[in-house]
């Protein structure tokens, strides 16, 4: 009897444990690696989208001054109508430009010269005619205290 269960051929379960552990590894690593490439790529969209929006409201500005004065607002891409943002949440935007509710919603703010926008250290003054356009989301899957920005300046002497 015992050379009959010697001759069997057959995989012991410390084999297939063993093998069980380095499909699993492979899977979770695949998974982990993909999971971390999307989201990368979905901040690098809306960080595009971001780029575009305040690309866009400079070319407003390239077309005209605003008016308001010394009113921090936007540029309505619909109407390209001037519009405060303290007023109005008309800033706040999707991708495209226009007033939504869906995510994400970027708010855009042009600081027109007159205005000092809180600024990054270690600037402590824009120059003269210098306007802040300023782009701010929250990223998605991301949390909620976790927000991203884009900022251009445009200068118009």
């Amino acid at each position: 009897m015992l050379g009959i269960l010697r001759d069997q051929k057959g995989d012991t379960i410390i084999e297939v444990l063993i093998s069980i552990a380095i499909a699993s590894l492979v899977l979770v690593s695949s998974y982990v690696l993909t999971t971390r490439n999307v989201d990368t790529i979905q901040a690098t969209q809306e960080h595009s989208e971001a780029l575009q929006l305040a690309q866009g409201q400079i070319e407003f500005l390239r077309n005209g001054t605003p008016p308001g004065g010394a009113t921090t607002g936007c540029y309505v891409v619909s109407t390209g109508v001037w519009t405060t943002g303290d007023t109005s949440n008309a800033c706040n935007v999707d991708a495209s430009g226009t007033h939504t509710g869906v995510q994400p919603v970027f708010k855009v703010d042009v600081t027109p010269p007159s205005v000092t926008p809180p600024l990054p250290a270690p600037q402590t003054a824009d120059p003269p005619g210098v306007y802040d356009v300023l782009v701010t989301w929250p990223g998605l899957g991301t949390a909620a205290a976790t927000t991203y920005n884009v900022n251009l300046y445009y200068y118009q002497s």
